[in-house]
C-alpha cells in the first residue's frame, strides 16, 4: 500500500512539474488555481518551493536568452555608434564597421550587416564628393589666378590711356566735338578702372585679405567734401546733388578710401537710374538708440523692382530695366563687402517709379575713443 502511495505521489510530482512549466506563463488562465486544488494540502510547502524553483529557473533561462540574443548585440551596435560619433571629425572621418566575428545571428545580425553596408555606401559617396570638391577648388583657383593676372595686366595700359585723355581734355585749343569725344572716352576708362579695382578688392574681401586702414575723422566733413568733389566732376551729368547734415560733428573711425568708393558707387548708381534734371540727396543722421550713424543716398529716379532688392548686392547681378544703362554688377557688391568690413550693414528701399533710397549704418565711434586715437597719432600722452 505504501509502495502504491509512493508511486502515486511520484506520478503526481512529475505531472505537477510538467504543469508548472505551463503554469509559469499561463497562470492567468486559472491553471495555478486548479493545481493547488489538485494537490493535497499536506504537500503545500513542498509545492510552493517547487513552484518558486521552476519559476526562477525559467526566468533565468529566458533572461539569458534575451541577453545573449538581443541585449549583447544591441550593446555592440551602441558601442560602435558611439565611437563613430566621438572619433569622427570634419577633417578626418573613418567609418567604424562592426567586425564579422561580433555580428550575431538572426534579425539583430541582419541589422548589424545593414548598418555596415550603409556606412560603406556613405563613405564611398563622401569620398567621391570630396574628390569632386577638390577638383572644383583647383579649377576655381586656376580661374581666379588667371583673372587676377589679366586684370593686373589691364591696369597699366589703362592708366596710361587715362593719363593721356586727361591731358587732352585740359587742352584749350581742342574743338568742341573733340572735347566731347575725349570726355566720353575718359569717363568710359574711369568706369573700367573702377570695375577693375572693385574686382580685385572683392576677391580680397571674400578671402579676408583686405586690411582696413582706419583713422578718426568727422564724418559730416568727410561727406560734405565728397559731395562737393562729385559736383565739381562730370559724374552727375545734369543732375543735382544735395548734402543734408542732420548729425554735425559726429566722430568715426573708417577707412577713408573704401568709404569714398562706396559713396561714389551709390551716387553713380543713382545717376544711372535718374533722368536728366533729376535730384540726388546724400543725408547724414545719427541713430541714438542703436549707437550708429546712418548715411542715406536718395534719388527720384525710376526705382528698383522689389524682386531685385537682395539680388543687386550679389556679384554680377544687374537690374534689367528698359531704356536704362546696365552696370557691371560689381559696384554694390563691393559696397556691401566694404560696409560689412566696417561692422555695418547696407540695404535698399525702393518702389518702381518712385525712386530709391540706399541706407548704410555704421557703428558709432565715441568721441572719447577718437580723441584718444588722435593723441596717439600725435604722440601726446593721455596722462
Amino acid at each position: 500500500m505504501k509502495l502504491l502511495m509512493t508511486k502515486s505521489l511520484g506520478v503526481q510530482i512529475i505531472l505537477l512539474s510538467l504543469l508548472l512549466v505551463v503554469a509559469s506563463t499561463t497562470c492567468w488562465f486559472g491553471v495555478c488555481e486548479l493545481l493547488m486544488q489538485w494537490v493535497n494540502l499536506s504537500h503545500g510547502i513542498g509545492l510552493i518551493l517547487l513552484i518558486a524553483l521552476v519559476s526562477i529557473t525559467t526566468a533565468a533561462v529566458v533572461l539569458s536568452i534575451v541577453r545573449q540574443k538581443i541585449l549583447m548585440p544591441m550593446k555592440v551596435i551602441e558601442q560602435y555608434n558611439r565611437r563613430q560619433m566621438t572619433e569622427c571629425t570634419a577633417d578626418d572621418c573613418v567609418v567604424m564597421l562592426i567586425p564579422e566575428d561580433r555580428i550575431s545571428l538572426g534579425e539583430i545580425g541582419e541589422l548589424m550587416k545593414s548598418r555596415n553596408m550603409m556606412l560603406r555606401h556613405l563613405e564611398r559617396t563622401l569620398r567621391e564628393r570630396q574628390e569632386n570638391y577638390d577638383k572644383i577648388k583647383k579649377l576655381e583657383k586656376v580661374k581666379d589666378d588667371l583673372s587676377h593676372m589679366i586684370i593686373h595686366d589691364l591696369k597699366s595700359p589703362l592708366s596710361v590711356a587715362l593719363m593721356t585723355l586727361d591731358i587732352l581734355q585740359k587742352k584749350n585749343n581742342l574743338p568742341t566735338v573733340h572735347k566731347k569725344l575725349v570726355h566720353q572716352a575718359l569717363k568710359g576708362g574711369q568706369d573700367m578702372m573702377r570695375m577693375i579695382q572693385n574686382l580685385l578688392d572683392i576677391s580680397k574681401l571674400e578671402e579676408g585679405k583686405l586690411e582696413l586702414h582706419t583713422r578718426p575723422l568727422a564724418f559730416d566733413q568727410f561727406l560734405e567734401s565728397m559731395t562737393r568733389s562729385i559736383r565739381e566732376s562730370n559724374m552727375l551729368e545734369e543732375r543735382s546733388l544735395q548734402f543734408t547734415n542732420l548729425a554735425p560733428g559726429i566722430p568715426t573711425m573708417i577707412d577713408q578710401d573704401l568709404m569714398q568708393r562706396v559713396l561714389i558707387n551709390l551716387v553713380g548708381n543713382a545717376v544711372k537710374h535718374t533722368a536728366a534734371n533729376g535730384s540726388i540727396e546724400v543725408r547724414l543722421e545719427q541713430e541714438p538708440n542703436q549707437g550708429a550713424v546712418r548715411i542715406t543716398v536718395v534719388d527720384n529716379g525710376s526705382g528698383i523692382p522689389k524682386k531685385y532688392h537682395q539680388k543687386i548686392f550679389e556679384k554680377f547681378e544687374q537690374v534689367n530695366i528698359k531704356d536704362q544703362e546696365a552696370g557691371s554688377g560689381l559696384g554694390l557688391t563691393f559696397s556691401k563687402f566694404a560696409v560689412e568690413a566696417h561692422g555695418g550693414r547696407i540695404w535698399v528701399e525702393s518702389e518702381q517709379g518712385k525712386g530709391s533710397a540706399f541706407f548704410i549704418e555704421l557703428p558709432l565711434t565715441l568721441a572719447n575713443n577718437v580723441k584718444a586715437n588722435k593723441r596717439l597719432e600725435l604722440g601726446i600722452s593721455s596722462k
